[in-house]
């Protein structure tokens, strides 16, 4: 990986700030907001409705995302479904599922709101939601047993540690498997067919995309199971003699109305940059600085005011003893210029199981040096002699 290459594409290093809210949002490179000014200066149309030479070349280019999508996550073109974010994308999945009382709904203790919310709101539809822990389910041959849906992040939002969610999908059993794939899709190679998941869920602002799309993957044979949550234009193929809605195949049935064309164009581009660089390598890359983090922080916390909630993984969580966290975040914004995220992180559930009101969240990314993470640890030493 040349770092230097790389950072030349997000001009917004040239201010010299240190971007560590990786988590929540990522920078986009220049590449990226081309291609979104392509679409609007020169392929300004709606697609699949018109004959017009513009419309035919926008949709041309709408399919194009979709199979850039879908090579990302080893799918089929017509198994991806754009939307929003993560958070529409399992909301979607949530909703399209025909439940029956007493239907049980699997998922973790880790798991963002996003993908622990929109399976509680079932309950008024019948289904149970069971909260089990990631080592009761990594340890059963039997995870998913008499449940009619399996829902479960690959990467907490909190910790960062990747989840062996292979071993899991291996023994589902007859359940769906949903995996919010949010924070594990920016970050290393994922393989839906490897997973043996039957929806996967992410989101394109975390992966040098545009903001306002996202994706939800169905599995091919799933897709038949489903009732579309939105219906409009795109959605169906026509009405029957009581005017009632014919669906349309594949992913249309699951598109209403007009998408974010330039958003997908967007989301592709961001695909592609990272598959020039290589996912294992961006794996590896963020690693080693994460790794690099939590070395010196162990270095200067002689006097143990830094506690931090994971000893592994891409995302680095703490707390400075005797103060809070929002205002730990906002020192080091107004001391080093250095932007993390600090409160529960949409997970109040992983909170309370940590014992914690909230905490600071330092994540990196592709383009994070190892002299970013000096000034980091430096400005933080500063800040844990104040607590």
């Amino acid at each position: 990986m040349d770092l230097n290459a790389i950072r030349s594409d997000f001009p917004l290093f040239k201010t010299g700030i240190i971007y560590l809210d990786n988590a929540a949002t990522s920078l986009t490179p220049v590449q990226v907001v081309e291609e979104l000014k392509d679409y609007y200066l020169n392929c300004r149309a709606n697609i699949h409705r018109g004959l017009h030479k513009l419309s035919a070349r926008a949709s041309e280019r709408y399919e194009q995302a979709k199979e850039a999508v879908a090579k990302h996550i080893n799918a089929k073109p017509g198994e991806i479904v754009f939307t929003k974010n993560s958070t529409e994308s399992i909301n979607l999945a949530a909703n399209s599922i025909r439940y029956r009382q007493g239907d049980i709904i699997i998922t973790s203790d880790i798991e963002h709101h996003s993908n622990f919310l929109p399976w509680k709101v079932q309950e008024r539809n019948g289904a149970k939601v069971v909260m089990k822990s990631f080592r009761e389910l990594d340890e059963s041959a039997a995870p998913a047993a008499g449940a009619k849906v399996m829902a479960l992040t690959q990467v907490s939002n909190v910790l960062g540690e990747p989840y062996d969610l292979e071993k899991i999908g291996k023994n589902k059993g007859d359940a769906l498997f949903l995996i919010d794939g949010a924070q594990s899709a920016p970050h290393m190679k994922i393989d839906v067919k490897r997973l043996n998941c039957d929806f996967f869920a992410f989101s394109g602002h975390k992966m040098l995309g545009p903001t306002g799309i996202g994706v939800l993957y169905i599995r091919e044979e799933v897709m038949e199971l489903l009732e579309p949550v939105y219906l409009g234009g795109g959605t169906i193929s026509g009405l029957d003699e009581r005017f009632n809605p014919i669906y349309s195949k594949g992913y249309k049935k699951f598109e209403a109305g007009t998408p974010n064309i330039a958003g997908a164009l967007g989301l592709a581009t961001a695909c592609g940059y990272m598959q020039k660089i290589g996912m294992e390598n961006i794996h590896r890359h963020e690693t080693a600085i994460a790794a690099y983090m939590r070395k010196l922080i162990d270095e200067i916390n002689g006097n143990g005011n830094i506690e931090y909630y994971s000893k592994s993984g891409l995302i680095f969580s703490f707390n400075v003893k005797g103060l809070e966290p929002h205002d730990v975040s906002a020192m080091l914004d107004t001391m080093g210029n250095i932007c993390t995220r600090s409160g529960h992180h949409c997970a109040i559930p992983l909170m309370r199981k940590l014992g914690l009101n909230g905490c600071v969240r330092a994540s990196p990314y592709i383009y994070n040096t190892t002299e970013e993470i000096d000034k980091f640890v430096e400005t933080l030493g500063e800040i844990s002699k104040l607590g």
